[in-house]
């Protein structure tokens, strides 16, 4: 049986994927690599392409600003 925060947890997943492999998923919960995919898509419609776009964002800002340096 579900636990109240197992619940709660359901009703703040924010936008889920609407198809493919990953129906169903919350785009916080998706791989960088099948976001990454997403973005790229040409016929990627909104509103999808602005949360797919908006995770993405998110994803950047919470790295750390090293991680996303090259060595050369």
């Amino acid at each position: 049986m579900p636990t109240l925060q197992d619940e709660l947890k359901k009703l703040n997943t924010g936008p889920l994927m609407p198809f493919g492999k990953f129906k169903g998923t919350p785009l916080a919960d998706l791989p960088d690599e099948y976001l990454l995919w997403l973005g790229c898509l040409d016929d990627l419609r909104q509103p999808l392409l602005g949360h797919v776009l908006r995770e993405m964002g998110r994803r950047l800002s919470e790295r750390p600003a090293a991680e996303g340096m090259v060595q050369s």
